[in-house]
């Protein structure tokens, strides 16, 4: 399991996640699995919801899935505009719709990239929102098949690895989800997207001649949503 989030550009719609998420491991060259689900609601206090079946060995055999080569993000292109019908979006026939509990149209959230915040706009100090589907245990009161939200803020930046950090403790599901930032623009409260969630940040001591891992230290990694436009831009119009 593995978080994730859709953002549309003019011509085309992606599925966003952390590359490890579909790849397993860094030097992975096809996606750990044939096929998967994508589970996505209208909102978190509704039962609006939709159920996206990809295949993705089809989507990559025609290039539709693309993996940064330096960092864990992977953007999956599953539906784009109708040459015949300019304002319409087609889902690619790797791609089907097997769950429409929405009341009318598909209300699924997508990002446009007027919702979105550049690497150099997300300010360290700033509030922010974790999305996701963590997986916590044997805990029967957390839903595994509803989001769950956390907030923190931005604490801090990796210079040298162009990752971000936040004090929002992130846990295995976590991975691939989105990292919304608060702000007030125009007297009005806004939360554009900086980010995708990869991994925690554990504590540990040195036990000796080695490190013994304690406990999820509280902080996450965050990838720059920069890396995930690099990739769409890539794909044609």
């Amino acid at each position: 399991m593995g978080s994730g989030f859709y953002v549309r550009t003019t011509n085309n719609t992606f599925l966003v996640t952390a590359k490890h998420v579909l790849f397993g491991t860094p030097t992975q060259s096809r996606p750990v699995a044939t096929n998967i689900t994508v589970l996505s609601y209208a909102g978190t206090n509704t039962d609006q919801s939709v159920v996206l079946a990809m295949n993705l060995y089809d989507l990559m055999a025609n290039t539709n899935i693309l993996i940064h080569a330096e960092h864990d993000v992977a953007v999956v292109r599953f539906s784009a505009l109708e040459d015949k019908n300019p304002n319409k979006m087609f889902l690619f026939p790797s791609v089907e719709l097997i769950l429409d509990k929405s009341v009318g149209p598909v209300v699924t959230p997508i990002f446009q990239k007027d919702r979105i915040r550049l690497e150099r706009e997300a300010y360290v100090g700033n509030d922010v929102f974790l999305f996701g589907f963590p997986l916590l245990g044997l805990d029967n009161q957390i839903d595994p098949n509803r989001p769950l939200l956390r907030k923190g803020i931005l604490a801090g930046r990796n210079l040298a690895k162009r990752t971000l950090i936040i004090d929002a403790p992130a846990y295995y599901g976590n991975s691939g989800g989105p990292v919304l930032q608060y702000e007030t623009v125009n007297f009005q409260n806004v939360w554009p997207l900086i980010g995708i969630v990869t991994q925690f940040v554990p504590y540990a001591e040195r036990k000796t001649n080695s490190w013994q891992i304690i406990w999820n230290s509280g902080y996450a990694v965050i990838e720059p949503i920069d890396f995930a436009l690099e990739l769409m831009e890539k794909f044609p119009n």
